[in-house]
């Protein structure tokens, strides 16, 4: 019983795991702080990347092929 306390009272005492456990918690808010933020912005983002990529083949690709349509 006594060596059954004695572990019981060190186990109490050891802060070892503590700081992993904080950033753990920590890593784990952040993420789900990441994860809404882009589900929120998301839209926006993609449609941002849309408009780039029309300026992209309208301004750049098509004026290097001459105006022709691009080879398959």
């Amino acid at each position: 019983m006594g060596m059954l306390r004695k572990f019981g009272r060190r186990f109490v005492r050891d802060e070892r795991g503590a700081a992993l456990a904080e950033y753990a918690a920590i890593f784990l808010v952040l993420a789900v702080a990441g994860t809404a933020i882009l589900i929120n912005v998301g839209g926006t983002l993609s449609d941002a990347g849309d408009a780039i990529d029309t300026w992209i083949q309208t301004n750049v690709v098509d004026e290097f092929n001459g105006g022709a349509a691009p080879a398959p």
